[in-house]
Parts: structure tokens; C-alpha cells; sequence
């Protein structure tokens, strides 16, 4: 996670436990400010809200899944995969009713990859297992500036009153776009596969990066799902 997602979960999460602190005098006013907390289905984040209006919420927010490790399949090779996925967004909140039904939009700045580590090749219809000193690795790395809408509920600041608790939900999609893809192979298996037959080895290092790439780029779009706790003041 980078140090700018750090440092504002840090200072989030210090607003979400210090704010009954803060408020205890301004009980029974208005709120202006909500600090909140979430986790779901990308992981956990917390977050900042404004009330611009009864309207209207502006919000700052950062979430992480840190890493996470799952084999998959593309093609013929079998994959050890690794994803990491930090979010810093942005969102405006329209609230259209007076109640917590919303609908969002923003901008989140990410840092999401997808490391896949081979354990063996296909050459020829043969299998050849990587062992030590063989390297066979695919990332495909998402834009980092990515756009976001969705429906929630809760963060309506300035419908609701200071020192008090809420309950927040999110469901939305992220666009990405197809992510940039490569890969690297090296080591003695592969070195030993290109002297016994070089353009047979790079045809099916070629097609199976392919599967890989065909694989992921698939997925332009990235689902969202969170529910949390919110507090005002």
C-alpha cells in the first residue's frame, strides 16, 4: 500500500475513534463531518465525508485488500497468482430523497496487479516442470486512474445530526479498461527448450502468454461491495 493510502487510513481511522471525543459539545446540532469504515468485497478502507448540503456529500476514502494468493488456469499452464489492489478515491454523493439512499460517483486513483507464476511450460505438447533458477512470471497491471459509480446507503452528513452513528453500503463498478500485460521467462529449463529447438520453444511461450492475456483482459470492469459503520459530528 502506498504511503499517500497509509497516511490518510491512518488519519481516518483516528477520526473515526477520536470524533465522540471531539464532539461531546456539539451534541444535538447539526452534523457537517462523518468519518466511517468499511470492508467488503475488495478488501477494508476508511474514509472522510462532508456535507455539502442535504443533497450532497463529498467524500475521501482509501481501501486496500492488501495481497492475496490463488492458483488459476489459463490454457495449458497452471498459475500461482498473487493480486494486490490500494484505492484512493474520491467520491460526490447525490442523496435525492431525505433518507440515506444515494447515488455515487467519483474518481479512484489504484495500484492493482495480478502476478501469475508458472510452474511449468508447453513445448510441443510436452510439459516441462520449472524447477530452481527458472523463472516464468505474467502481471497484468491495471490504470491507475480509474472512474466509479454506483447506489449506497448512509454518509448523508447534513441530514443527520452530530454525535451519531450510522450504518454505510456500497455497491458500484469500477472501469478499468484492459490492463497492460508482460511477461518474463528465464533459467535453465527454458534455456535447455530453445537449444534443443528455439522457435518451438518461443511459439509456445508466445501462445501461452496469449491464454494469459486473453484471460484477464476480459475483465474491464471491477465490482464493489462494501458495508460499514459511519460516525458524525
Amino acid at each position: 500500500m502506498s504511503f499517500i493510502s497509509k497516511s490518510f487510513c491512518a488519519a481516518a481511522l483516528f477520526g473515526l475513534l477520536c470524533a465522540p471525543v471531539f464532539s461531546q459539545s456539539s451534541s444535538g446540532q447539526d452534523a457537517r463531518h462523518g468519518v466511517y469504515a468499511k470492508a467488503g468485497f475488495l478488501g477494508a478502507g476508511v474514509g472522510y465525508a462532508y456535507g455539502l448540503n442535504p443533497a450532497f456529500t463529498l467524500r475521501g476514502e482509501a481501501t486496500t485488500i492488501g495481497s492475496i494468493t490463488r492458483d488459476f488456469s489459463a490454457g495449458a499452464v497452471d498459475y500461482s497468482g498473487k493480486l494486490k489492489n490500494d484505492n484512493a478515491s474520491i467520491f460526490l454523493d447525490w442523496f435525492p430523497a431525505d433518507n440515506g439512499f444515494r447515488l455515487t460517483g467519483g474518481l479512484t486513483w489504484r495500484n492493482t496487479e495480478l502476478t501469475g507464476n508458472a510452474n511449468s511450460i508447453n513445448v510441443g505438447g510436452s510439459n516441462l516442470t520449472l524447477g530452481a533458477g527458472d523463472t516464468y512470471t505474467a502481471k497484468a497491471k491495471y490504470r491507475t486512474l480509474t472512474p466509479y459509480i454506483g447506489i449506497g446507503y448512509g454518509l448523508n452528513v447534513a441530514q443527520q445530526k452530530a454525535n451519531t452513528w450510522g450504518f454505510v453500503a456500497d455497491l458500484g463498478v469500477y472501469y478499468t479498461s484492459k490492463p497492460k500485460t508482460s511477461y518474463d521467462i528465464s533459467g535453465p529449463t527454458y534455456d535447455l527448450a530453445r537449444q534443443i529447438n528455439a522457435p518451438a520453444t518461443d511459439r509456445a511461450i508466445n501462445e501461452q502468454f496469449g491464454e494469459f492475456n486473453d484471460k484477464v483482459q476480459k475483465y474491464k470492469f471491477i465490482p464493489a461491495l462494501y458495508i460499514g459503520v459511519s460516525y458524525y459530528f
